[in-house]
């Protein structure tokens, strides 16, 4: 009788840690951590202008998983690399241009099922230069 208990608790022990170490390969697999500089990603061409990344926003967002424009995406902008001290809650189809024209960087957290994802666009001058694409379930150190 001794002997089946510590098979059992061998077997158990053995079937905690095949799913910890499944968990953490998931959580590893899933995440996006990316940059571009050159070429295109997400619906962006490196060295497009403002107006053209503000006009393909919709196509951008929905491409990195905001499942509808109309939800709201939360925006950070940056000017001369200072964070703008209010962050913007509104839906695509209500911002305007004007709020981003000065701003050159812009990061977007998107609502979705993960619980860290965002996109940072930034500017060098008045074109596009870098796309950063950040998803994970968890902060891993």
């Amino acid at each position: 009788m001794n002997i089946s208990l510590l098979g059992a608790s061998k077997v158990l022990g053995l079937l905690i840690i095949s799913v910890i170490l499944i968990g953490v390969l998931m959580l590893y697999f899933t995440s996006i951590n990316e940059t571009v500089e050159s070429g295109s990603s997400y619906e962006l061409t490196i060295g497009s202008s403002k107006k053209d990344v503000f006009n393909q926003l919709p196509k951008v967002l929905k491409a990195i998983g905001a499942i509808n424009v109309e939800n709201e995406v939360n925006i950070e902008l940056y000017i001369s690399g200072k964070k703008v001290p209010e962050k913007i809650s509104k839906n695509l189809t209500d911002l305007k241009m004007l709020s981003f024209e000065k701003s050159n960087k812009w990061r977007f957290y998107i609502d979705s099922k993960y619980f860290f994802n965002n996109l940072t666009i930034e500017f060098c001058g008045e074109k596009l230069c870098k796309v950063k694409r950040y998803r994970r379930y968890l902060e891993l150190p």
